[in-house]
């Protein structure tokens, strides 16, 4: 039976304590300087964010804002470029406390991580930063046209990397995964119709790490359409990279920079 006394950590006192509060949830790799055991995803050393942040003309003195700071390797690795501030804004609560937990181990001193909706943080302040990190996220939006917009008003430039859909690719490489995902939903905005499709997340909520947004569906477009998308909210001089039709789970995914108008 446990008791409230099992809250307490009797043990000299590490940084791996703090990890082990989380025991099987951690995704990314700690790198090797602070050995620690945690995930086996090397996301504290990011190909693609490398690539982004070089395409972006580097971070350092830049003000960043980071959309989802997942477990803190992005913001890591911010810091580590010499980004002058990074507001990192989680709404995952497990997320956010492993991201403070990656703070106080790399010994961060300009992140800021904040537990919210970074959606409402945009709709409603007034802040303006030279890049926006979205990486991971807009495939986890109900309404990623949205989160487009609000991104164009509030930065100077942008790195996206997400999931798109396929539906002739994922035949091939995640016929699994169709089951999860209804036709096309036209979404007009301006002179041009969009479409979504409405991606459930069905069991995977009942998985012991769900990375995942707050609601049991979301929306994901199509390659085209996120690139039309970002042309017609403002967005230009668009590059992208890691064009990876075949990932292990069988869903295409990009990485994408962009300037603002």
């Amino acid at each position: 039976m446990s008791s409230i006394l099992d809250m307490y950590n009797k043990n000299f006192p590490t940084h791996q304590n703090a990890v082990d509060i989380f025991p099987t949830e951690w995704v990314s790799k700690f790198p090797t300087q602070f050995g620690l055991t945690a995930g086996e995803n090397p996301l504290f050393d990011d190909e693609r964010l490398h690539w982004g942040m070089a395409e972006l003309g580097g971070v350092t003195g830049k003000k960043v804002l980071e959309l989802g700071s997942f477990e803190g390797a992005h913001s890591y690795m911010l810091e580590q470029r010499g980004a002058g501030s990074v507001l990192a804004i989680e709404s995952n609560t497990s997320s956010y406390l492993k991201s403070l937990i990656t703070k106080e181990v790399t010994n961060l001193r300009r992140v800021q991580i904040m537990c919210g909706d970074f959606i409402e943080y945009l709709r409603k302040t007034t802040e303006t930063f030279d890049i926006i990190i979205a990486s991971g996220v807009l495939y986890h939006m109900t309404n990623p046209l949205e989160l487009l917009i609000l991104m164009k008003q509030r930065c100077k430039k942008a790195y996206i990397w997400t999931h798109y859909y396929d539906e002739a690719h994922m035949h091939l490489h995640a016929p699994h995964a169709l089951k999860n995902y209804s036709a096309a939903i036209p979404i007009a905005y301006e002179d041009y119709t969009f479409n979504y499709y409405r991606h459930s997340y069905n069991e995977a909520l009942n998985m012991n790490i769900f990375l995942g947004g707050h609601e049991v569906y979301s929306h994901w477009m199509s390659r085209i359409d996120i690139l039309s998308a970002l042309y017609k909210t403002g967005f230009y001089n668009i590059r992208t990279n890691f064009e990876y039709p075949n990932r292990p789970n069988g869903l295409p995914s990009f990485a994408i920079v962009a300037d603002c108008l």
